[in-house]
């Protein structure tokens, strides 16, 4: 029907785009979470003008299913972990003498 013939139409249309972008993620490689983060926002921004991103990347036989997954996982701690960071309040704490006194 009408989603298959738009599915086909967007693997036409970025085809080009699908394989840069898996090029781009198999070469990807970063120490830092925030480019990490940055670089998998930018992925989904582009995936998104897919009309169905599961199906149209089915065509792709290259397509670095596992490492997207992964990235995306990866940010997603990242972000959860950098949120946690931010809600700490550091003036709010009173250290004591000890450790065993912060048991």
């Amino acid at each position: 029907g009408g989603h298959v013939a738009q599915v086909e139409r967007d693997q036409e249309k970025y085809r080009g785009m699908i394989l840069d972008l898996a090029q781009q993620v198999a070469a990807f490689r970063s120490e830092h979470p925030h480019h990490l983060t940055a670089f998998v926002e930018e992925l989904d921004r582009r995936l998104l003008l897919l009309s169905d991103e599961d199906l149209v990347l089915r065509a792709f036989p290259d397509w670095p299913w596992d490492k997207v997954g992964a990235m995306r996982q990866a940010a997603a701690r990242a972000r959860e972990l950098s949120s946690l960071c931010a809600s700490l309040d550091a003036a709010q704490w009173e250290p004591r003498s000890s450790i065993q006194d912060e048991l």
